[in-house]
């Protein structure tokens, strides 16, 4: 079904998402993830909510020409290393013209700054980040409601028009994301 995805065939990893889902209910996501290829194209309701310090910011508003979202439901060792490949990948692209926006479900302000600063200079390179974290149950469900997530580790890219131009991207995607 991802095969069907990438290539663009909806119809088919739609049909085959229903079909999953009625024999094993479990993969309920499936549809979640097809709903997202289906949006390509289309707009995102909300992309802003609070940073590490509790200021509301908008990355979808900044200057870049691509913003690259990472969702990430809960900030531990997986996430951190996570965050490291795409900013590794983005920062081996040379200065990428895109603004990278972790939106984070639940974490520790502190330990998250801590954990970005010691990544690695060499692969995080100057790519610009922003960090959206939710700062009680409610934010947390306010972002997980506006975002629907099919998995953890989900990507959303939005082009200089601000419209969804690619969904669950890996790493080694963003050199061809980035030409879109």
């Amino acid at each position: 079904m991802q095969h069907q995805l990438r290539e663009g065939r909806l119809i088919t990893a739609r049909s085959k998402a229903e079909q999953l889902i009625g024999d094993v209910p479990e993969f309920g996501f499936l549809l979640d993830l097809v709903r997202w290829h289906e949006r390509i194209g289309g707009t995102i309701e909300s992309s802003g909510g609070p940073d590490l310090d509790g200021v509301l910011v908008d990355p979808a508003t900044t200057e870049e020409g691509h913003v690259l979202f990472l969702l990430v439901a809960v900030w531990n060792d997986q996430a951190a290393f996570t965050v490291q490949r795409y900013r590794s990948a983005l920062a081996s692209l040379g200065k990428p013209d895109c603004r990278l926006v972790l939106v984070i479900g639940d974490g520790a302000p502190r330990r998250i700054r801590d954990d970005l600063r010691e990544q690695p200079a060499a692969s995080s390179g100057d790519v610009p980040l922003t960090v959206i974290l939710a700062r009680s149950v409610d934010e947390a469900r306010t972002l997980n409601d506006a975002w629907k997530p099919p998995f953890d580790g989900f990507t959303v890219m939005l082009g200089p028009k601000r419209r969804i131009t690619g969904v669950a991207l890996r790493p080694g995607d963003l050199a061809e994301a980035l030409r879109k």
